[in-house]
């Protein structure tokens, strides 16, 4: 299915570099700063809107725990809350655990990850699978980690189908790229159209697929 997309682009006029890897893919793989943030921002944002809501028998995270413990063989029959524990533990988003943890997930993911391999090789997107097949219970990981930690622009189009599930590919842009796509600045106006030069991520390819190196 991969292949196929990619033959779609090329026969569109696209010229597709392979492989074009984002350099820092086994840091963002190993790093915790990623897993820090999530923990600080759960813990902030599930406080603000828990404190907004009326009606409830819980009004912050640290109600939710309590609530759970105080109600275990409903609530945890199956597992704990040590993910929920951990966050109550975080500080601020003002506070310099957080900020250095979103600064360094931020870094691996932008300017030493997507920018450089587009600056490498002169891409306008990187492409990928954006994720194996619906799995029953667990997927196996998709492409969109490193945008979505850098916070750059990322579009999914359908590709086709593996039997009766739908499966997509992913197009990765760098910081605001969005607005080559229609959505221009003022000062520059629309662009002149010209081919278009994809880079395959390969890791990401077989993170989602399970083909290494290649598409699946």
């Amino acid at each position: 299915m991969a292949e196929e997309a990619l033959r779609a682009l090329a026969q569109a006029g696209a010229t597709i570099v392979d492989p074009a890897d984002i350099p820092t893919e086994d840091e963002l793989d190993a790093d915790g700063s990623e897993f820090q943030v999530m923990l600080h921002e759960f813990h902030a944002g599930l406080d603000a809107y828990l404190a907004g809501r009326t009606g409830l028998p819980v009004r912050c995270l640290a109600d939710v725990i309590a609530f759970n413990i105080a109600n275990a063989s409903a609530e945890l029959p199956h597992f704990g809350q040590e993910i929920l524990e951990m966050a109550l533990s975080t500080g601020p988003l003002t506070g310099p655990v957080y900020l250095a943890a979103l600064e360094r997930s931020r870094t691996l993911a932008g300017p030493r990850g997507i920018d450089a391999v587009m600056e490498r090789h002169a891409l306008d997107a990187l492409v990928a699978p954006t994720g194996a097949p619906a799995a029953v219970i667990e997927g196996s990981g998709g492409s969109s980690s490193a945008a979505a930690r850098a916070g750059y622009p990322l579009i999914s189009v359908p590709a086709g189908f593996v039997g009766d599930l739908a499966v997509s590919v992913t197009f990765i842009g760098r910081a605001y790229s969005e607005e080559a796509g229609g959505v221009p600045r003022p000062e520059t106006g629309p662009q002149p159209a010209r081919p278009a030069v994809f880079g395959l991520d390969t890791w990401t390819m077989e993170v989602s697929t399970g083909a290494p190196g290649s598409p699946a």
